[in-house]
């Protein structure tokens, strides 16, 4: 049916996430405001029904991903708690939790460890680790258990295999190649995306 309206307001949205299931799109209102040269910001998450249309807001913080918890199918969303003001193109957030799409008030923390950029945070399949900027732009894979986390490489824009093989790439400085990680065995390769 071609491109269609999500929410009927304009506004500054980031972040449009697919829920697993293709049902809902989880967005952040960014609410910013420029104070002292910085950004500020007073963000809050909101979901759209993909068939009726129906807006539902979930409650404060940046939604950075969503998640399907194996077995039960159930969506969780992953969100910063504390987006921190910036006066930098990278914005930082700390605290991160997560809710689930069908009782966003109950919330639990999930990492406290250090800051986290808010693009590209990225859950592996299993739930278990996380590609992200440490922040940006020191990318790694964090482990939700042991509260750990492992550079890969500085870039932007790290992503996890789609399997539980926890295989990350991260872009390099001038976004020209793919820089390829396998923790496990730290095996490491490139894949260009100039050459012709």
């Amino acid at each position: 049916g071609g491109p269609r309206r999500l929410v009927a307001e304009a506004g500054n949205f980031g972040r449009p996430l697919l829920t697993p299931d293709g049902r809902h799109v989880v967005f952040t209102e960014k609410r910013m405001q420029r104070r002292d040269g910085a950004r500020h910001f007073r963000p809050r998450i909101r979901s759209v029904d993909w068939e009726t249309g129906a807006v539902r807001t979930l409650g404060r913080g940046f939604a950075v991903d969503t998640w399907a918890e194996p077995g039960s199918g159930r969506t969780w969303i992953y969100a910063m708690d504390k987006v921190h003001a910036s006066k930098q193109p990278s914005v930082n957030g700390s605290t991160m939790v997560r809710f689930a799409l069908d009782a966003p008030e109950r919330r639990e923390t999930v990492w406290t460890r250090t800051r986290l950029s808010l693009d590209s945070v990225q859950l592996s399949r299993d739930g278990r680790r996380f590609a992200a900027l440490f922040p940006w732009p020191d990318a790694g894979l964090g482990d939700f258990a042991s509260g750990r986390w492992t550079k890969l490489d500085v870039g932007c824009w790290p992503a996890l295999a789609p399997d539980d093989s926890y295989v990350a790439w991260v872009f390099d400085g001038p976004h020209r190649n793919l820089r390829l990680v396998a923790p496990e065995n730290d095996a490491r390769w490139r894949v260009s995306l100039s050459d012709g």
